[in-house]
């Protein structure tokens, strides 16, 4: 008698236990949703854009720009460095993305900064996106889009007809589906490994 009073308590509080677990999961997912998904407007600059993150949500965005010494500062001060800071790396970052990614940009830059969010995108990929503080997501006429700043619009578009930075936003994307193949192949390779590898497919040098 004992043990089934036991083994019914032990039910319930581990029903109680999951029923809180998913109750926390569905509010950080709520959270989540409403973090991408907020209501936004266009045109917008890129201080309006940025002043709408977090401060974690900024940092987030100087660790994925590799911006060196701002780790310290304020919110605000660390928007203004970000707004200063983006335009001229734009081209930098550009030429470290892939053929997808940077369609994509160009896409939303020649569609007046703004598009519908494309059905195949999960929200990890829009959280990525986010981070780099270029692109930017939120709920337009009752529609989630994928905007950019008004004062990156031409600069991404001229970008766009630049063949050199083409050229290497196509290297970028052969360099990626090879390193794809040969980790799905091996599994694991080192970096060197996986350079030399690369080296001799290519037949070049690999910086």
């Amino acid at each position: 008698m004992m043990n089934n009073n036991m083994n019914k308590e032990v039910e319930e509080s581990l029903g109680q236990a999951l029923s809180k677990l998913k109750d926390e999961e569905r509010e950080k997912e709520e959270k989540r949703y409403k973090k991408l998904w907020g209501k936004i407007k266009v045109p917008f600059t890129l201080h309006e854009g940025l002043g709408k993150y977090t401060k974690a949500e900024l940092d987030l965005i100087r660790k994925t720009l590799d911006i060196k010494n701002a780790s310290g500062l304020k919110k605000a001060e660390l928007i203004e460095v970000l707004q200063q800071q983006i335009p001229e790396i734009l081209q930098s970052i550009s030429m470290l993305w892939d053929k997808e990614r940077f369609t994509l940009l160009a896409t939303i830059a020649s569609n007046n900064g703004v598009i519908s969010v494309p059905k195949k995108l999960g929200m990890e990929q829009v959280e990525y996106l986010r981070s780099t503080g270029l692109i930017y997501s939120g709920t337009l006429e009752n529609e989630q889009v994928l905007t950019i700043p008004e004062e990156l619009i031409e600069p991404i578009k001229a970008l766009n007809h630049d063949l050199s930075v083409r050229a290497v936003i196509n290297r970028n994307t052969e360099w990626i589906k090879l390193t794809s193949g040969l980790l799905y192949y091996y599994g694991t390779l080192t970096v060197s490994q996986l350079i030399q590898m690369l080296e001799k497919y290519i037949k070049g040098k690999v910086n």
